[in-house]
Order: structure tokens, then sequence, then C-alpha cells
């Protein structure tokens, strides 16, 4: 997959040209794994396959990625274990490759960045996979288990703890009048972070489950992790009244704010229904719909408040 639409390709004498006779140069990465841990019997994939191993292509300026299938897994056929082949492989491989096409766009806007940005970016990349990488080692069979809060604090860190932190520093680059808010966003930063992949933990825990994982340690309440996810969330509003209240820019207010509002609605939804419930369409609509007249008012204070 490159990230130069591969219909506009050619050859032109020794190079490849994209439609405007531009030359192109290939860099690609392989991500291999998906094509023998299914065989095997422990996963889909050797390590993740997110938006965290994306986005560390990304951070490598990679414009191909060559992702290598099973047969067997994909047809779910010869006696490969059903929860990493058939229905499930497709599902997996089919979301990596949607995360993937974004890259030509995601290249695009890349190409634009300053070195200082690129530099950051790359520096928290790094940062997550090398914490990941501690999670990866523990791995039994390709399952992972937390051991207690501290440990699942320490996991949510290291994916999307480090993220919440890059992009605060993204936020602040070349912003010299922000530097009023910079200390209070950079405390809220990781808790912001850690309060989303809450949320993604609570609503999943029941398929998580059936499926090996459990990001819930044991001897833990679910009340008590319900009130941290909810403690962050505030932490993470808060966050986002800073940024309005120091005139950021819309964009950056809409894409903080409305995550906290889906979670906090997500965490509602799943006291009063239980795990694996979901948001309706037509709910997600109404609270964008919400976010984006109060963007409109200049007035996105009084909708982070706590319900």
């Amino acid at each position: 997959m490159a990230s130069t639409d591969h219909r506009a390709l050619r050859v032109e004498q020794t190079r490849l040209v994209d439609a405007l006779g531009q030359p192109v140069t290939l860099r690609g990465v392989n991500r291999s794994g998906t094509e023998f841990a299914c065989v095997q019997g422990w996963g889909i994939s050797d390590g993740v396959i997110d938006q965290a191993a994306v986005d560390a292509i990304k951070s490598w300026r990679a414009n191909v990625v060559r992702l290598p299938l099973n047969e067997q897994c994909w047809l779910g056929i010869n006696g490969i274990n059903p929860l990493y082949s058939g229905a499930n492989y497709r599902t997996a491989i089919a979301g990596y490759v949607d995360l993937l096409s974004d890259l030509p766009t995601v290249m695009h806007a890349a190409g634009a960045l300053s070195r200082q940005a690129w530099d950051l970016i790359a520096a928290h990349t790094i940062r997550t996979c090398r914490a990941m990488a501690t999670f990866v080692a523990r791995e039994e069979r390709g399952v992972l288990s937390l051991r207690d809060l501290d440990d699942l604090r320490a996991y949510c860190y290291a994916v999307a703890g480090i993220v919440g932190e890059m992009l605060t520093e993204l936020f602040l680059l070349g912003r010299g009048p922000w530097r009023r808010i910079a200390p209070h966003i950079r405390r809220d930063a990781t808790v912001f972070g850690e309060g989303l992949q809450l949320v993604n933990i609570i609503k999943d825990r029941a398929r998580d489950a059936d499926e090996g994982r459990h990001y819930l340690p044991k001897g833990i309440g679910g009340d008590a992790i319900l009130g941290l996810a909810r403690r962050d969330l505030d932490a993470a509003a808060r966050y986002c009244v800073r940024l309005e209240r120091a005139k950021a820019d819309r964009g950056i207010v809409a894409f903080t704010a409305l995550p906290v509002l889906l979670a906090r609605a997500t965490l509602d939804r799943v006291e009063r229904a239980g795990a694996g419930t979901k948001l309706t369409r037509d709910e997600v609509t109404a609270i964008m719909n919400r976010l984006r007249a109060a963007l409109d008012r200049g007035a996105v204070a009084p909708l982070m408040r706590p319900a």
C-alpha cells in the first residue's frame, strides 16, 4: 500500500513516477507476523496491529507497507483456532488496512511539519514502542494479564499516556503565549490518555475476556476503575477548557473535546447497560452537533462540566 495512488504510478525509463511525472521513491516497511502467528495458535499477529503501530510506521516516513497474510487463517480451515482465524482474522486485518489506508493523507500533512515536530513525534513514538515492548515480553501464548492497579495504569500510560504527552508538546510548539497554561496541560496530558484508554478497557472487557485478554486486574472492583476513569476525564475536560481560554484554534479544541464527551457518554451507557454496549450512531451525531454549536458560540467550557 503506497501513499501515492498506485493507479497513477508508472515506469518512465528507469524511474517510477507519479501522474505528474515526478519521481517516486518507495520507502517500505514489512509488517511481518500475520502470516504465522495464527497458524502457531497464539495470536493473529506477532505484536500489535493498531493505531500505535501505524503511528510508528508514519514516524519512519514510510509510504509502502507489506502485510503478509495466511490463506488458512483467512479461510478458517485446517483446524486453526477460530479465535485467530476466519472472521476474527479477516476483521483484524481489515481494521489494520483501514488504518494504513489513511497513510496517504497523513503523509501529505506530515510533509508540512517542521523538523522540531518530527523530532517530537519520533521521540515519543520510540518511548511508546519501548514501553509496549515490556508488556509484549510478558505475554504468555499471546495473552497479557495485568497484575494490579499500578500495572493497569502503567499499561494505559504506554498505550495512551505518552500519546497525550506528545500531542501536548505539538500543541505548545511555537505557541509562546501559551506558556501560562503549559504546566497545567502537561500535568493533565498523561491522565487524559489514561482516561480514554480506561474507557476502552471497561467498554470492551467482556469481549477481551472471551479472547483471552485480561486488562482489568483481579481483586480490583469495577467501581474503583470507573471512579478513576471519571476523575481522569474530569482532568481531560479541564485540559480542553484551558485550550479554549488560551484562544486555541477551533480544530484543536474540537480534537480534544470530542473524545472526552464520547468517553463520558460511553461510561454512562456501560454503567446502565453493562460491558459491550456502545453509543448509537444517532447519539454520537447528537454529541457532535452539541460540540459544533458550543464551538460556534465560543463556549465549550459549559459542555465540559461533569453531568
